[in-house]
């Protein structure tokens, strides 16, 4: 494992997301302070009480009832809002053992004159156990869809899950900025309190997926890349065991 990782706390995990939330608020693209945002990552015990000992895991949430809500923008002469919420355990040697990991991102349009809708829903997943597809994988819809999101396309919809590396909720973040907000966007990718927060995240999150590829290059076994990393014939890089060099 890289020894840049190995210290990698839960705390570090609160700190990572926390410093980088507060520098998007002074970007101002956020629908002011998200709701008790300081709360979204659960220390483990022995990081609660000190620095001593091994960590046991971070816990992110952000609820789907009080995401982290961006401001809203016209486009096309509509307005239009993203959400993004989360559930992801992280454990083991560097905190780069996922047990879990859930982002969903949800584009809301704002009419004058009828109710609000999700008109794009997207998940990006590490598969559950046995799950088909690949190890981690992008998915539009969802089987469980509140009733006031207005989502119509049917549940099969999400039936397609494209292979993609992790995203967090870092990463989906900058891609709503960089979307919506490309300008701020480049002023922020060359202030350090931003990028260094996003590196960490592809660092964690990107790298493995693609480091998968080049595994697969290197060590062609008469499959294809979608069957190297199918999630019922192999395991996922995301574990401390087989993350970092």
């Amino acid at each position: 494992m890289a020894k840049a990782t190995e210290d990698y706390r839960c705390g570090d995990v609160y700190q990572n997301l926390i410093s980088f939330v507060d520098t998007i608020l002074r970007a101002r693209v956020l629908e002011g302070p998200p709701p008790r945002y300081k709360q979204w990552v659960q220390k483990c015990s022995v990081c609660e009480r000190s620095h001593r000992g091994a960590c046991q895991g971070a816990r992110t949430h952000i609820p789907l009832e009080s995401p982290l809500r961006f401001k809203p923008v016209e486009r096309g002469g509509g307005m239009f809002q993203a959400d993004i919420s989360c559930a992801s355990v992280r454990r083991g040697g560097g905190l780069l053992d996922l047990n879990q990991h859930t982002v969903l991102l949800r584009l809301w349009k704002l009419p004058q004159d009828s109710p609000r809708s999700v008109i794009h829903r997207v998940h990006i997943d590490l598969a559950n156990s046995g799950q088909p597809g690949s190890w981690s994988h992008l998915q539009l819809g969802g089987r469980t869809v509140p009733s006031e999101e207005q989502w119509y396309l049917p549940e099969e919809t999400g039936e397609v899950r494209w292979p993609s590396s992790l995203f967090d909720v870092i990463l989906a973040s900058e891609l709503i900025i960089y979307t919506f907000w490309p300008e701020t966007w480049a002023e922020l990718a060359n202030d350090s309190a931003f990028s260094a927060r996003v590196r960490k995240s592809e660092s964690a999150m990107v790298k493995p997926f693609f480091n998968a590829w080049d595994s697969y290059q290197r060590n062609f076994s008469g499959t294809t890349f979608l069957g190297s990393i199918c999630n019922q014939r192999s395991r996922h890089p995301w574990t401390a065991s087989s993350t970092g060099s």
